[in-house]
């Protein structure tokens, strides 16, 4: 090796360990965002309350934009998914709690009623549940968290 690459191969090492501090620190601070809203979001699927869902999506959202970028798509998946429900919802003002799909309340439409059907049946979709169970993968394995994602499935 000559002597004119040695500074530029300490150079690159130097890059190489910033890079990978990043990385580890960007990871421990999802990490922690994992652990601090993991009992919110049980609470949340357990609660009856009309406005959880959005409170979901809101949650899933903030995680999201925190995630690193290896899991960044199977959060997107997931989001969307909440997003495209709470929208059917607000578009046919209605709510999950007042809604019946065999007897839909006053005011909402055929169409609407077959968007919140949809998009519920889109959230339980093997696509949104694979993602889900990816990310809840991820979440023990890198994180130590159990978020109760996952479908169970794998």
């Amino acid at each position: 090796m000559t002597r004119d690459r040695i500074p530029r191969l300490g150079a690159v090492v130097g890059l190489l360990a910033v890079l990978a501090t990043g990385c580890a620190s960007e990871t421990d601070a999802y990490c922690g965002d994992l652990a601090e809203r993991r009992d919110e979001l049980t609470e949340l699927a357990a609660s009856p309350d009309v406005d959880a869902l959005q409170e979901t999506r809101d949650v899933l959202g903030g995680l999201r934009d925190s995630a690193p970028a290896d899991i960044e798509d199977e959060w997107s998946t997931l989001v969307f998914a909440y997003e495209t429900l709470v929208e059917a919802f607000d578009t046919a003002g209605t709510s999950p709690g007042e809604y019946d799909p065999e007897n839909p309340p006053e005011g909402v439409t055929e169409g609407e009623a077959r968007r919140i059907e949809g998009a519920a049946a889109e959230l339980g979709s093997r696509r949104v549940l694979a993602a889900a169970d990816g990310l809840e993968q991820h979440a023990r394995d890198v994180c130590d968290v159990d978020l109760g994602l996952g479908s169970g499935r794998g």
